[in-house]
């Protein structure tokens, strides 16, 4: 979870998630009920466990319908900074769904 520092260097969308990370809060009144749910959190910070423990390990995410996967993936897409990722949907729709929220 390293940055790359060529990568920080020669992509602007890489650098900002370095110089302004993502805040995993929690939803309240105080925040305007931002945030992500528990089980999202609970999913990002699992998988942030895993990469630090056993990052050449492939792990797998199981998160009920209504969760907010998709959100999740993006978190930790962004949180953990990788360099890139392959996201294998199974329809369409959802491929369009997940597309235009990235």
């Amino acid at each position: 979870m390293a940055p790359n520092d060529k990568l920080y260097e020669t992509n602007l969308i890489y650098k900002s998630w370095i110089e302004h990370p993502l805040k995993v809060i929690t939803p309240s009144v105080a925040n305007q009920n931002l945030g992500f749910r528990k089980p999202q959190r609970a999913a990002i910070y699992t998988s942030l466990a895993h990469l630090i423990s056993s990052p050449e390990k492939p792990a797998t995410i199981v998160m009920p319908t209504g969760t907010g996967k998709t959100d999740t993936i993006i978190a930790i897409i962004i949180v953990a900074h990788f360099e890139k990722t392959l996201i294998i949907v199974p329809s369409d729709a959802l491929r369009r769904q997940t597309a235009g929220k990235l």
